[in-house]
Order: structure tokens, then sequence, then C-alpha cells
């Protein structure tokens, strides 16, 4: 294998995508509108959904009571989360949650004495809904309930530092190990960079073969003194230089734009880098075993779809079949998400995620290994 050799093929490959402008500009391009579409898609926390209130009085309430009822309804109102709708049925608010005009329907069931229960129907097509509804509704009508707990404790003539211990006897404290402020976007900001990173690499190195095998290029190539093995080398290298650019591109981007979290710069740089080669040779490989530009992309459509629903961008490991674990845990870019994770969310250094990188650069090199003999005997 002649270092010469490699080299020209490597600059060749690079001339080609750099002379094609349309390519070079997605390259560089299409990493900032995809950074730019998510950062404002997953802006924040859910605010203002849209739920309808309905009272429900099964017996006349006293002033009190009625009182205290449209108290709850103001503090369900007051909540930055909600946007309150009030029917005059409960057929109208299921209409509506229905039509998908709403996201809850929530019915204060109302008697003499004030309020005898909630019930509350909550639209089952967004889990991420259904978890905001959950947890605020939840803290609400817990405060709600202590209040009245202490007010009816207090007319019973108990002492209000003595109705707090009987009712709140510990305090309750919720952290999380985060090494910085965090918003939103944060939590899925550091996968959105693999996720870009890995799709363009993927993307672009799937045709790298097939569309020289289908304009006869290939042919007349491998008829020249240069070996395989170096040609596919050069190309590997030189998609592999355009991937580092993504990664670059697509941090600083995301940095730039929406002050993202973002731990050692220079190991997710790294983490990113190795991503992308790693894409790259998976993508040369479905190139290699494809007969056409069609059939490549259809594969690694279908392949990139499976990356993302194995590496926990989407689903935890938690929610995974059994079965299903090991097959995650067999795919490099799990091992991706969770280093850059542990990059930006909790600080952690090398010393933290070294294993994570030493999978996806030895994936690298049994990648390699197998397309170096998988490429030389399906390239003819």
């Amino acid at each position: 294998m002649s270092p010469r050799h490699i080299w020209v093929a490597t600059r060749t490959e690079v001339k080609r995508i750099w002379n094609d402008k349309a390519q070079l500009f997605i390259y560089i391009v299409g990493p900032v509108i995809l950074c730019l579409i998510m950062g404002f898609v997953a802006n924040r926390s859910p605010e203002d959904v849209d739920v309808t209130l309905y009272v429900n009085n099964i017996s006349q309430p006293s002033s009190d009571a009625n009182e205290r009822t449209q108290q709850l309804i103001e503090d369900i109102d007051d909540s930055s989360t909600f946007s309150t709708f009030e029917v005059s049925s409960p057929e109208v608010g299921m209409q509506r949650l229905d039509k998908g005009d709403t996201r809850a329907v929530i019915t204060l069931v109302q008697g003499e004495a004030g309020l005898e229960g909630v019930d509350v129907v909550i639209d089952i097509t967004d889990p991420l809904i259904q978890q905001t509804v959950r947890n605020e509704l939840t803290a609400i009508l817990g405060e709600h309930s202590t209040n009245i707990s202490l007010e009816l404790l207090g007319n019973e003539g108990i002492d209000p530092e003595m109705s707090s211990e009987i009712l709140s006897p510990f305090d309750t404290a919720f952290e999380s190990n985060q090494h910085r402020s965090t918003d939103f976007f944060d939590s899925y900001a550091s996968g959105l960079i693999i996720l870009v990173v890995l799709g363009i690499s993927l993307l672009r190195s799937a045709t790298a073969i097939t569309s020289e095998r289908a304009t006869g290029t290939i042919e007349r190539v491998f008829a020249s003194p240069y070996h395989k093995s170096e040609l596919i080398l050069g190309k590997l290298l030189a998609l592999s230089i355009f991937a580092i650019l993504v990664a670059f591109i697509t941090t600083a981007s995301l940095k730039a734009m929406f002050d993202i979290a973002l731990g050692n710069i220079p190991l997710v740089l790294l983490t990113a880098t190795l991503v992308g080669i790693n894409g790259v040779i998976i993508g040369l490989l479905i190139s290699s075993v494809t007969y056409s530009e069609a059939q490549s992309l259809l594969v690694v459509v279908l392949t990139f779809l499976g990356f993302i629903i194995l590496m926990t961008f989407i689903w935890p490991i938690e929610t995974m079949h059994p079965l299903f674990t090991y097959v995650s845990d067999a795919v490099p870019f799990t091992y991706a998400i969770d280093a850059i994770r542990r990059l930006n969310l909790l600080g952690d250094g090398f010393s933290d995620i070294w294993i994570d990188l030493a999978i996806l650069g030895g994936t690298i090199i049994l990648l390699s290994v197998a397309s170096a003999v998988i490429l030389r005997r399906e390239i003819k």
C-alpha cells in the first residue's frame, strides 16, 4: 500500500466534494439549519398546555367551599404550564379532547362541604405532555389540599405549627447531579450533536461507491495502478475530513445560537468526530453491498432510523425489552450519547468517559477491518 497513492486518492475525493458547490453548501449550512430547527422546536419545557375545566356541583356548596374551588381554578389558570378553558358540561370537554383541541379534561366534583374529588382525563398521544400535566397538576392539588387541611385543623383549635407538623412531618427536596444551570433544550442538544454528525456522515458516504459504479467510473479507476484498498482508504479519509467539519459546525452552531451546556469542548469534539468516522465507514459498507443509489439511500435511511431508536436518544435503556437492551449495547452510538451527555450535563472528564471513547475507537478499527474484506470482495 503506497502512502503516495493514498494521499492522491484522498486529495482527489476532497477536491471533488469541494468543487461540488451544492454538496459543500449542504455540508456547511445543513448542520446549522438542523440545529436551528431543533433548537426552536425543543426550546422550552411545555407551557400554555390547553386544559379544559368543568365544575360538577353534585349538591349546592357553601360560599366558603365555592370560594376554595374558585381559588383552585385560579391556581391552575395562573400556572405557566396551563391555559384553561371552562365548559358547561363534561360532554363538551370530552369532545374537545377527542378532537385534539385540549390536552386534558379536569372535572372538579364539588359537594356541600367543598371539593370531594378531581377526575382528570389526559390526552394519550404525547407522553411528555402526559407527564407534564400529571406533575404540575399533582403539585397544585397537593398545595391546595394542604391549605384546606391547615384551615380545618385551625378551626379545631390546633396550633398552626402543630398542624404543619401533622400534615408535613418531613421535607422533600429534589435536586439533580448537573454541574451547571441547564435549560430544557440542553437535555436534547447533546444527543442532537451525535444525531446530526451521524446522519450527514451516513447519508454522504452511502452513495460514494454506488454513484461511481452507476456511471462506470469505478471500472476505470480500478484499471489504474492504484489498489482497491488505497482508493477506499482515500475515500474514507476524505469523507472523514468533512465529517469532522460537520462535528465542528454543529457544536459551534448550537453554542452560538442557543448557548447550550458544553463541558470539555475538545472531548465533545473528539466524541463527535469518532461518531462521524464510524458513520462514514458504515456508509461505505452500505454503498459497497448495494448496486444503485436508490438502494443505498433506502438502506442507510433504515439503518439511521434503527440507530435513533436503539441508541437511547429518544427512549432510555429502562424502557426497552430486556432482549433489546443487549442490542442497544451493541450499537456504538449508545456510548457516544452517554459520553457526550456526561460531558455536557455532568461536567465529566476523560477519566469518566474513556471507556465510551475506547469503544467508539475500537469500533472504527473493527469496521475498518471488516470493510477491507467486504469492499475488496464486493467492488468489482
